[in-house]
């Protein structure tokens, strides 16, 4: 390279290249690019330095972020929240009115009570209780779209939020004590519906 200084000056800075003997192609710059790099091996010291974490991309920190959250919001929710098993889901036809309404009476079959409304006042509000009937002693339910019969061989009926008590007349023409829960009936602003009737009438 020494000699070609005078027409190209630095020449003999430049790295040269030296063929292996045993290759049969030509060694080239261009056919270099494809090679791949060979890493120089660590020193003992380099070996020994604790290396640093992997810190994620910016890109990636609102997933991660995200996931966090979700895992903690599962973990808060199913230590406040109880799970509820099948024997502890509340029946479609449950009653609901006894959670909003007061002075809850009944009059053989006809349910009364004030109800509260969604302007914050109270209404007089009442309904034929539906469904049951007196099976030789037992109150039964029969369906909540079919009328009570039970107030007409049974006394002293009373109710307590949503459990109807009475003394029902047997076949061995005696009385028996029983109780039943009113079902199907709900608080309809300051009304009560029957649920099974509201239903049918959408």
């Amino acid at each position: 390279m020494q000699g070609l200084e005078n027409e190209y000056p630095c020449a003999s800075w430049l790295a040269a290249l030296c063929q292996n003997p045993t290759k049969k192609e030509p060694l080239t710059w261009q056919g270099m690019k494809n090679y791949p790099t060979i890493k120089e091996p660590l020193t003992e010291e380099e070996n020994n330095y604790p290396k640093k974490p992997r810190i994620p991309p910016l890109r990636q920190l609102p997933k991660i972020f995200s996931g966090v959250l979700a895992t903690v919001l599962a973990i808060i929710v199913q230590q406040r929240i109880p799970l509820i098993s099948s024997s502890q889901k509340i029946p479609l036809d449950q009653s609901t009115f006894q959670g909003s309404c007061k002075d809850i009476s009944i009059d053989k079959n006809i349910l009364s009570a004030s109800c509260y409304k969604l302007d914050k006042t109270w209404k007089k509000t009442s309904i034929p209780v539906p469904g049951i009937k007196n099976q030789n002693g037992d109150l039964k339910k029969t369906g909540l779209s079919n009328v009570s019969t039970f107030q007409h061989s049974c006394k002293d009926i009373s109710i307590e939020k949503h459990i109807l008590s009475a003394s029902c007349y047997k076949l061995d023409k005696t009385w028996k004590k029983t109780s039943i829960p009113v079902l199907g009936i709900t608080n309809s602003n300051g009304d009560l519906v029957n649920k099974s009737l509201r239903n049918t009438n959408r």
